[in-house]
């Protein structure tokens, strides 16, 4: 399976945001940024998340404009909070 980055681009995640969201390491988030493939034991949790971020970017939660600056913990939280309802977030 291929990382959809355009989506999480357009989202405005970056390598530490995607690695914080789909519990994997930053290396593996900008690899995933840079269009790598995931590895087969991910790929249900992978799926269940792009979803959730791919329905953040249709209702216009993501990307927000008021996270950018945020320290990058209180970011996570932050995109967390954006993303609860869509799906089971930690």
């Amino acid at each position: 399976m291929q990382f959809p980055h355009t989506l999480h681009k357009r989202a405005g995640l970056n390598a530490t945001d995607i690695a914080a969201l789909y519990d994997v390491t930053r290396t593996t988030g900008f690899r995933w940024l840079r269009g790598g493939g995931v590895n087969r034991f991910l790929v249900d949790r992978v799926t269940k998340t792009t979803t959730a971020v791919q329905a953040a970017v249709d209702a216009g939660i993501l990307p927000d404009g008021d996270v950018t600056g945020m320290p990058p913990a209180r970011r996570i939280v932050a995109i967390r909070a954006a993303l609860r309802g869509r799906r089971m977030t930690k």
